[in-house]
């Protein structure tokens, strides 16, 4: 492209040595305080603290879809008389189901 479109040609018709020296300088002061780097590093951190929020979300929505399935898997109790027997933990999770 910088040949199909004559830069060059441009460049060299219209900027002289003073203009070259110019622009090199306002980039070595805009390149000096590195902040293409800091911007890196700081979607690099937004990267990094998104998937570990994807990460901690498929955990959480993991551990949900196991809890439904426990309780489906429960029997639940119609009347008084079906939990003479039960234990502490078969009570609570008849209260989980309700």
């Amino acid at each position: 492209m910088f040949n199909f479109n004559n830069t060059a040609a441009f460049i060299a018709k219209y900027f002289t040595k003073e203009d070259y020296v110019h622009t090199q300088a306002v980039v070595c002061v805009a390149e000096s305080d590195h902040t293409e780097q800091k911007l890196c590093a700081e979607l690099q951190t937004a990267q990094v603290a998104k998937a570990e929020a994807r990460t901690k979300f498929e955990k959480e929505k993991a551990i949900r879809i196991a809890a439904a399935a426990a309780l489906a898997k429960m029997k639940q109790a119609d009347s008084t008389g079906d939990i003479v027997n039960w234990l502490a933990k078969d009570l609570e999770d008849q209260l989980a189901l309700y």
